[in-house]
């Protein structure tokens, strides 16, 4: 009798530690199929709930053109050589976003030259390449829409410097930054470098020498940002009221070194 219940008792335990792992596996196979928790530190991968305590990457982010996916970082970046857009927004200026114009009226003063008419390219706009610029003494001198900015890119390629110092004769200096991307035109944007915020006496300096304080590096592409708004959002107009014209002008004369 004895034995009867002892042979009992061993095959309920095993029915019931057989059952018990059944739902283990069962739950385990639908946790890792879906369930991530935090990121891991210094590593773009998250942990995933599974029995074996494995990792794998965290789904990917849904980048908006012209923007793509970098799979070394899993972050959504704009190409160097992505075409100008009126897409690419500006940060917020007083919670107003400029959008990007690709053409822009150009005259170099004082010979009053036209220019090229190119409002994405540095080179294309001022003529030459980085730091030797053709237009190099002049005052180059834009007509931007209002509510509108220019990102001029350019990628150093050697050592160098440019000078880009307002000129009130010919037009505003409105804000004018440095920046890794398009539109940062706040100090607090990202891919931000220099920000100089509306004024008739602003000059930004870009150098490649190591401790500048608008350093750019040999083979990374850069924007120059110019707009012509306050630091409230409000539109400038050269010589005119404030909010009260359709474009406006600004203007800053080049200077380069290390040609």
């Amino acid at each position: 009798m004895n034995l009867l219940k002892s042979i009992c008792a061993y095959l309920i335990f095993s029915l019931l530690f057989a059952t018990a792992h059944v739902q283990a596996d069962s739950v385990c196979a639908v946790t890792s199929a879906c369930a991530y928790v935090g990121a891991v530190a210094n590593a773009p991968s998250c942990v995933i709930l599974d029995c074996n305590g494995s990792t794998q990457p965290p789904p990917p982010p849904t980048c908006t053109p012209p923007a793509v996916l970098n799979p070394a970082t899993n972050q959504c970046v704009i190409p160097p050589n992505a075409s100008c857009d009126s897409s690419q927004l500006s940060s917020s200026i007083g919670g107003k976003f400029l959008r990007r114009q690709c053409s822009a009226s150009m005259i170099f003063w004082p010979n009053g030259i036209s220019g090229s008419g190119d409002g994405s390219d540095l080179a294309k706009a001022l003529g030459g390449s980085w730091p030797a610029y053709s237009y190099a003494g002049y005052s180059p001198t834009f007509t931007i829409n209002s509510g509108w900015y220019l990102a001029l890119a350019f990628t150093p390629n050697k050592t160098g410097a440019i000078q880009l110092v307002a000129n009130s004769s010919y037009g505003d200096g409105g804000t004018i930054s440095l920046s890794t991307v398009p539109g940062a035109l706040t100090r607090d944007a990202t891919g931000a470098i220099c920000v100089l915020t509306r004024g008739s006496n602003n000059s930004l300096y870009v150098s490649t020498v190591a401790g500048s304080v608008c350093q750019v590096q040999q083979g990374v592409t850069y924007y120059v940002n110019i707009a012509d708004v306050d630091s409230l959002g409000n539109n400038l107009c050269f010589k005119g009221p404030a909010n009260s014209c359709a474009s406006s002008t600004l203007s800053y004369t080049l200077y380069t070194s290390g040609h």
